[in-house]
């Protein structure tokens, strides 16, 4: 595989059907190609993740300006406010059931709009770490660490259940400085781990 086109739409689709760079190996292979080294792989993994959150970025920006637009119209009385008291749902899900998850995503949705506003990607694993803790002495992977703690996917210490109610704080807390925009009521499912 050498056009980079292809290359980075190889990996985007590995990385949606949850293989990694091993099943894009596997895939390669049946089909007589040649595949990408694990440091090209990780390579377009980096950008793709760098667009998709310059993307994510913008987006729910637009969807928070759409609610604030929508309440300015319905309450003319609110236009000058810088902040709007709204009505939200708000869940988290998982990677896998139970307990055992590294990978969780909380989203708020306004109630009138039925729009996602924001939402937070809490993870306890880092593959990265993983491998560089595998192949590097303790040393070896502290100095690496301070290059890789920026973009490290780990964002999260404690247990999968305790994700939610961690996205939770992150996303009410940003909620006003960010969209101008306070959670007031909040409608939830019966597991919610927030309260």
């Amino acid at each position: 595989m050498s056009n980079p086109d292809v290359n980075s739409r190889m990996v985007l689709a590995m990385r949606n059907i949850g293989v990694g760079h091993a099943g894009m190996q596997d895939f390669c292979r049946t089909f007589n190609m040649k595949g990408l080294a694990v440091n090209t792989y990780t390579n377009y993994v980096k950008k793709l993740k760098d667009t998709c959150e310059a993307v994510v970025k913008r987006t729910p920006n637009k969807a928070a300006q759409h609610v604030r637009s929508v309440y300015e119209v319905k309450f003319p009385e609110l236009k000058d406010q810088r902040i709007i008291d709204v009505a939200v749902t708000y869940d988290g899900t998982w990677h896998r059931r139970g307990r055992t998850s590294h990978y969780g995503v909380s989203v708020v949705i306004d109630l009138m709009t039925g729009l996602a506003i924001d939402f937070e990607l809490l993870s306890n694993f880092c593959h990265c770490c993983t491998l560089a803790k595998n192949t590097k002495s303790q040393a070896e992977f502290d100095e690496w660490f301070e290059e890789h703690k920026n973009e490290c996917q780990a964002n999260h210490d404690g247990s999968a259940c305790s994700m939610e109610s961690k996205a939770a704080l992150i996303l009410w807390n940003r909620s006003i400085d960010n969209y101008g925009l306070r959670y007031t009521t909040v409608l939830s499912d019966g597991d919610a781990k927030t309260k």
